[in-house]
């Protein structure tokens, strides 16, 4: 219990100093001429889509993409460049 007191002290004493909640600007910019994967592009209904994975294969960009549902389920796809742009 002790090392649990602790450690709420000392999270509260770092967002006082303002460590966690400083603003470090954005950590990734996307490149605009870069196109987005989004679950209005794939061939049958889906709730979200993820992008985990990229890689170039024969010159053709492939995404190893994580699909969930409308019953929260996952599954994972292959979307090539050509499919999505």
């Amino acid at each position: 219990m002790q090392s649990r007191v602790n450690d709420e002290a000392d999270a509260r004493a770092l967002l006082r100093n303002n460590m966690i909640s400083k603003n470090h600007g954005e950590l990734f910019q996307r490149r605009k001429t870069n196109s987005t994967l989004t679950f209005e592009d794939l061939p049958y209904q889906a709730h979200s889509v993820f992008n985990p994975a990229a890689t170039i294969v024969n010159d053709i960009t492939l995404l190893l993409v994580r699909v969930e549902d409308h019953r929260s389920f996952s599954h994972f796809t292959v979307a090539r460049e050509s499919e999505w742009n």
